[in-house]
């Protein structure tokens, strides 16, 4: 049985990275765990007084400047894949990390560069992650946008790019070349945290790869546990600000407020928005919401399309409406939507069309028809089933 388990956490900025690392590691038994992590207060947020080793991960220097790429691989510029200099400084730095810890098994989550510093070292490395975290192994990768054909171009040329700079960074590191960017990303087990209905990608592209689904690995039983006190329809919304139709929603749910209860979920709602709907009656809360069992007796979940609350919600068999306001959340609600369990807004939806939109899946019964389905598809994937089950297959390496 392995005695030192590394997590590896490098790149997005929301919580549900800290949160599946939080699940796998709280899962694991007789072993000293230590966590590399792009943001070290959340992991210890969400661990709580598990005994790890907690360590800041390797990062680099302000590169947001550079815009967004239009696929994986592109994207990758914004973390360090722009310039062969900066690269290797951070695969020397993951690569000193991995020689002070000497893990028995390194798991990375996010973190496209530790995994590619621990090829050739010898360790069994698995990688954890959504459809987005871990794209097809393909080459040329798919864009983002791949059911539309666009941006198809310039997803390519950035692949390219990044590629000739990971090459130049091995030359410098007196390492082979790699002849595609999927072979960059190679581990003992991939495991995709997710169900085949919320791949960011269409499950039809992994069919020749190795890698499966164990169902979705989300945390349901952070924030403020809030329950259901009408015999109304139900909507939970969990919101941010940023938007241009943020106001428009605001508007939208206080009008509902008289036909349906509702509980919102707004980090950082200034007082004076917040105030006019509390006088309505909805329960506003700065801050996360409990998941568990607030889900499962609604009628409706509204948000961006952050994976680990459709996550939640297809778990419980609820309805959706989504307004996703980047391209992660974008590819996850058109996932959503062709299952049929929910509908896909834009970000700059005007206010009629929300009313509308919303009024209709809160009494649609195609889409609880659907959402009932999933739910039973999956009753068998719970979050702290599939913790469970990763963690016997990091346990499994001898």
């Amino acid at each position: 049985m392995p005695k030192r388990i590394l997590f590896a956490w490098e790149t997005g900025t929301n919580y549900g990275h800290a949160a599946k690392i939080a699940a796998v590691a709280g899962a694991l038994s007789g072993c000293e765990v230590v966590i590399a992590a792009r943001d070290v207060s959340a992991v210890r947020q969400f661990c709580g007084e598990l005994p790890i080793t907690l360590l800041p991960a390797p990062l680099p220097p302000d590169l947001s400047h550079i815009p967004p790429g239009w696929s994986y691989a592109h994207n990758l510029q914004k973390i360090g894949y722009c310039d062969a200099g900066i690269l290797g400084a951070l695969y020397e730095s993951w690569r000193a990390l991995f020689d002070l810890i000497s893990p028995d098994v390194i798991v990375t989550q996010s973190a496209p560069t530790a995994l590619l510093a621990s090829n050739g070292l010898g360790v069994p490395v698995v990688n954890i992650g959504t459809g987005f975290d871990i794209p097809p192994p393909v080459s040329p990768l798919p864009p983002f946008l791949f059911w539309s054909g666009e941006r198809r171009a310039e997803a390519e040329a950035g692949e390219r790019a990044v590629l000739g700079v990971i090459n130049d960074m091995f030359a410098a590191q007196c390492r082979p070349r790699l002849d595609a960017m999927a072979d960059a990303w190679a581990a003992d087990q991939t495991i995709l945290a997710t169900v085949p209905e919320l791949d960011h990608y269409d499950a039809s592209m992994r069919e020749a790869s190795e890698v499966d689904y164990v169902g979705a690995l989300i945390s349901r039983q952070v924030g403020a546990a809030m329950g259901w006190t009408r015999d109304m329809p139900r909507l939970f919304a969990y919101l941010r600000g940023g938007t241009a139709s943020t106001d428009a929603l605001l508007s939208v749910l206080g009008a509902l407020s008289g036909t349906c209860e509702i509980i919102l979920s707004f980090p950082g709602l200034a007082t004076e928005k917040a105030a006019p709907l509390q006088a309505r009656g909805v329960r506003w809360v700065d801050g996360p919401v409990r998941l568990d069992g607030l889900l499962d007796e609604a009628s409706l979940c509204l948000s961006h399309g952050s994976f680990g609350v459709v996550a939640a919600a297809l778990y419980a068999g609820v309805p959706q409406v989504t307004l996703p306001t980047q391209i992660e959340q974008v590819m996850l609600s058109r996932a959503l939507a062709e299952s049929g369990a929910g509908l896909a807004l834009g970000p700059n939806s005007p206010e009629a069309a929300l009313r509308s939109v919303i009024r209709k899946a809160l009494d649609h019964a195609p889409l609880k028809t659907a959402a009932t389905r999933l739910s039973e598809r999956h009753a068998g994937n719970q979050p702290e089933v599939v913790a469970a089950r990763i963690a016997q297959r990091i346990q499994g390496f001898r």
